[in-house]
């Protein structure tokens, strides 16, 4: 009795799905546990491990094989709560299902989305594709909130804009004090000064007002500040002058340490020719 002949090419095809189809009800028996824990919130997940771990000797067993490709990635720097910088890394993944008995193949498609502070976001988006793909390609039993029908959310009606209120009234500014004469007499040789060095910039300008008039005083505290007593009077005013001019003079021969026109210190010339 001759053996049956078997139609090979009526077979071709069909592999891979019986290899989808014997995975899907190995799965359906017990599913992937639960047994990685998210460490800033607490809950439970299935981690890329476990799927692996469940997978990988199924998909030996019917002579299957998972092959991914990356057609698509999108990487956007965002910043956490802290000012940490973080990477948001969105992935489109092809994943190739093929048998290895006669090379029949599906292609899933799945998504993937991560934020890492580090270089990892891309293999995390990754891990999550795969996730994705298997849990849908071989139906594995879940638990949680990731059905959309799960929850419905009834949209409030649109309440009118609320009415403006009016604008408070602009508040009055502060008299300013009226300038001693010393002030009078140094105020503008510094500000000419500063302009010379610095122009617009007004950091620039703090920094070394801030550095001038900083030192350490008889008691040993550290006093810093324009507003304090060493240049409030006279003589403070005309040492602060005189150290930026000389500050300028060195960075621009065209400001000498005194009046070029009246070779006087405090200049007497009106108006100052700087």
């Amino acid at each position: 009795m001759s053996e049956p002949t078997v139609d090979y090419q009526a077979q071709m095809g069909n592999e891979v799905y019986k290899a989808i189809v014997a995975i899907t009800g190995e799965l359906a028996k017990e599913g992937i546990s639960k047994s990685s824990t998210n460490q800033q919130q607490g809950f439970k997940y299935r981690g890329i491990d476990q799927v692996y771990g469940a997978l990988s000797p199924l998909l030996s067993k019917y002579s299957l094989c998972i092959m991914p490709r990356i057609v698509s990635k999108e990487v956007v720097e965002r910043t956490n709560k802290n000012g940490t910088a973080l990477f948001y890394t969105t992935v489109e993944a092809h994943f190739d299902v093929v048998s290895a008995i006669d090379g029949s193949r599906h292609t899933v498609t799945s998504f993937g989305e991560a934020m890492d502070s580090g270089d990892k976001s891309v293999g995390k988006a990754m891990s999550y594709a795969y996730k994705a793909m298997s849990f849908m390609l071989f139906a594995i039993p879940t638990e949680g909130d990731n059905d959309a029908d799960a929850h419905s959310h009834e949209v409030a009606a649109k309440s009118p804009a609320p009415r403006q209120p009016s604008p408070p009234a602009p508040a009055k500014a502060p008299e300013k004090k009226p300038l001693s004469a010393d002030q009078e007499r140094y105020f503008p040789r510094v500000k000419a000064a500063l302009d010379l060095m610095y122009g617009d910039d007004t950091a620039q300008k703090k920094t070394l007002l801030k550095r001038l008039t900083t030192f350490t005083n008889k008691e040993g505290a550290v006093i810093t500040g324009i507003e304090d007593y060493r240049v409030k009077d006279g003589q403070g005013l005309k040492i602060l002058c005189s150290q930026i001019e000389k500050t300028a003079a060195d960075q621009a021969s065209t400001l000498p340490s005194i009046c070029s026109e009246c070779h006087a210190d405090p200049c007497t010339c009106d108006p100052i020719p700087y």
